[in-house]
């Protein structure tokens, strides 16, 4: 299944679901391998991606102030890409399963990211993070044997806000 959604605007809410029913509750039978683009610009947006089965393959793209974010994948070899540009916006990736990768870049002040992956082991993630004024915040989870990658490039005179790795 292929969802592409484009949003403009401010204050809206974008729930897409993939192996899921319109109640949130597991298909069951869903194979996977389920392709969703979406692009949000705007303020005070709400993006919820979720995908359930193996094989697929989310990419969100935000841009503009105080908007958030939220892709969810259960299962094996899912993908992420996502990209952020604007102020104090967040995004959260939650990958449960082996072998999924995120690719999460961040520019602008103030932004907060935290990416989750767990399950048995090849978990991969690359964060980049380019910060232009105010403190931008990473907090990155992987278990099992996970790979992660971040470079963060800030100009503010106090340095970059924590970032914070547990695996």
């Amino acid at each position: 299944n292929l969802v592409e959604a484009s949003v403009s605007g401010d204050f809206n809410i974008i729930t897409l679901n993939q192996g899921r029913q319109a109640d949130g509750t597991s298909a069951g039978a869903d194979t996977g391998g389920h392709y969703i683009n979406a692009q949000v610009n705007g303020t005070n947006n709400q993006l919820n991606i979720s995908q359930v089965g193996n094989g697929h393959y989310a990419e969100a793209m935000v841009s503009g102030s105080s908007n958030t974010a939220a892709i969810v994948q259960t299962g094996t070899r899912n993908q992420t890409f996502a990209a952020i540009t604007g102020n104090s916006n967040t995004m959260s990736v939650n990958q449960a399963g082996p072998s999924n990768y995120a690719d999460v870049t961040l520019n602008g002040p103030s932004n907060v990211v935290s990416l989750t992956q767990n399950g048995t082991g090849g978990n991969k993630s690359t964060i980049s993070l380019t910060n232009a004024g105010g403190p931008a915040n990473v907090n990155v989870t992987q278990g099992g044997q996970g790979v992660f990658s971040i470079n963060q490039t800030c100009v503010t005179a106090g340095g970059c806000a924590a970032t914070t790795i547990r695996q």
